[in-house]
């Protein structure tokens, strides 16, 4: 494991959270598109993500992120307990938070745009999954 601040991890989060949002490639997170009144989209035309899409993504995207930039600087044993911890956030387990002795203080903040979160798997490291932009925002191997 590497010693890590607690600033140079809310740095390293941040800065892997806005390059997953800004991500052109794999296009996370896209604006929505705008039809204007009695025109008719494009067959072709991308008409980007509804508010509840993108709220779902960047709800995994921050999971992803915390799971990266908390295990990224640990050994396999390090990457067990961070997806350990990350699903008891995920789950909202308190009980396991207060168990692990990792995490003080964790409010989970409930997605407010009516759309429904996909679950990570329950079995293997998180580590070895990444988030689908084109499946709804699932976790995939």
């Amino acid at each position: 494991p590497t010693a890590a601040s607690d600033g140079w991890l809310c740095i390293m989060a941040t800065r892997l959270m806005v390059s997953l949002i800004d991500d052109q490639e794999e296009n996370y997170c896209k604006p929505t598109v705008e039809i204007p009144e009695g025109e008719e989209p494009d067959e072709d035309a991308d008409l980007g993500q509804s508010f509840a899409d993108r709220e779902i993504m960047i709800t995994q995207l921050f999971w992803f992120t915390m799971l990266w930039t908390c295990g990224a600087c640990t050994d396999a044993e390090g990457r067990l307990f961070v997806c350990d911890i990350a699903r008891a956030c995920m789950d909202n387990k308190k009980d396991l938070l207060k168990k692990f002795n990792f995490v003080a203080d964790f409010t989970k903040v409930d997605i407010t745009g009516g759309g429904s979160m996909p679950q990570a798997p329950r079995k293997g490291l998180l580590h070895d999954l990444f988030i689908d932009a084109e499946d709804g925002a699932k976790w995939k191997p």
